[in-house]
């Protein structure tokens, strides 16, 4: 195989892989979701402290959360909020494009 100057040599499918691989580790996106805190990291140790730090870490759970007292979902509570929020955004995208 006759190379020329300004030429690499074609990488084999498992060095491309290894080279991803090792990119995507050190990507900011990697480290933001397996950061110390995170839910995935290994070691993770099931307490009440840790779990409110990794709700207050993580956007999905602090917007989702996976346990939620019932006095907090009453509507006397919440006031509709969400949907009153959903609402006003979809009526002012609404008279916006008109």
């Amino acid at each position: 195989m006759a190379l020329t100057i300004d030429e690499q040599p074609k990488l084999t499918p498992k060095e491309r892989a290894t080279k991803l691989n090792q990119s995507l580790k050190g990507s900011q996106a990697w480290n933001s979701i397996f950061r110390p805190g995170s839910i995935f990291r290994k070691g993770y140790t099931d307490s009440p402290r840790n779990r409110s730090y990794v709700i207050m870490n993580s956007v999905l759970y602090h917007l989702h959360p996976v346990k939620v007292k019932r006095h907090a979902v009453k509507v006397s509570y919440t006031l509709c909020l969400g949907g009153l929020s959903f609402f006003c955004l979809f009526c002012s995208r609404l008279l916006a494009s008109s």
